[in-house]
């Protein structure tokens, strides 16, 4: 049981254990148990608060936000972790997994060296944490989530990314950082990440994200239709995966040999893919701005239509 407590970082130090019964040992756990659970509430109260609008003004900001270590004259920002997973054949197996999943990464949370404020949300961890220049919180959820998602029960089955908002000073603008993150949600599996980072921000998009906010949506739509059109055909006629090889080459760093093995495909046939492009377009690929302008009209419309 002491072995057990010192593995998961629980605080049972204050127990006598010389002579302590076993209803000593589990009343001392249930006991810390539960102001673990009533501390995780009132933080996740304050925080849903904080995020959402709701009680949220200067008075109570003044008197909550120094229970909790938040001063307000430096940035903070939001996180919001996803959980992705794969179903087997046994779901109930497959909900336990889950569940040790979650239990696990609450544990990581609550011990990162600068302990995020965070709550349990729609099946979303919220973190609420200082933005700071040299990104410490940052890198440690990366190595969290690397670290959880490369654990035996969990490889190949649950993998989580952290979408980040942009950093506010004022607590009224912290719900838009929440809700920043969580409008990139569904983008996330489209935009590049050729590092397979586990944290990615808002500024992720780049440039995409004054595309979706200017008045001529269409007119770059138009574009990227245009520009695609002859692709989209070819694929829809043949069964082929012109646009994904497109992107995938343009992912692996031009590197034939690393596509393919990613597309499962032989390196001739990728070579035949790219020889075909040329060919349907009209173009040479070895023209680094119009490969670039294609890549560019792909993601455009992926980012658009989901």
């Amino acid at each position: 049981m002491i072995e057990k407590a010192k593995e998961l970082k629980l605080s049972l130090f204050y127990i006598r254990w010389e002579g302590a019964t076993f209803v000593d040992i589990a009343q001392s756990i249930g006991e810390l148990i539960l102001e673990t659970e009533v501390d995780n509430k009132r933080t996740g109260d304050y925080l849903y608060n904080l995020l959402f609008g709701y009680e949220v003004n200067d008075k109570y900001i003044e008197k909550i936000s120094a229970q909790f270590g938040l001063t307000f004259d430096r940035p903070y920002r939001v996180g919001v972790i996803v959980i992705d997973r794969k179903y087997g054949m046994n779901l109930e197996q497959d909900e336990h997994t889950y569940v040790y999943y979650t239990d696990c990464l609450n544990r990581e949370v609550l011990h990162m060296k600068k302990k995020p404020m965070y709550m349990r949300f729609l099946n979303k961890f919220v973190l609420l944490f200082e933005a700071k220049e040299n990104k410490e919180t940052e890198h440690q959820i990366e190595q969290i989530l690397r670290e959880l998602d490369s654990r035996t029960p969990f490889a190949g089955v649950i993998h989580s990314t952290c979408i980040l908002g942009a950093a506010y000073t004022k607590p009224a603008d912290f719900g838009i950082s929440y809700q920043e993150a969580k409008n990139l949600i569904p983008k996330k599996d489209m935009l590049p990440n050729p590092t397979n980072k586990k944290v990615l921000s808002a500024s992720s998009m780049g440039i995409y994200k004054y595309m979706f906010n200017s008045g001529n949506q269409q007119e770059i739509l138009n574009y990227c239709n245009e520009k695609l059109k002859n692709l989209e055909m070819y694929d829809n006629a043949n069964g082929s995966f012109l646009i994904d090889t497109l992107v995938n080459y343009y992912m692996c760093g031009f590197n034939v040999g690393k596509t393919a093995e990613m597309m499962y495909v032989h390196r001739n046939s990728l070579q035949y893919r790219l020889k075909k492009i040329e060919e349907i377009l009209e173009i040479n690929l070895d023209d680094s701005m119009e490969y670039l302008d294609l890549v560019n009209c792909i993601l455009v419309k992926r980012l658009m239509f989901h």
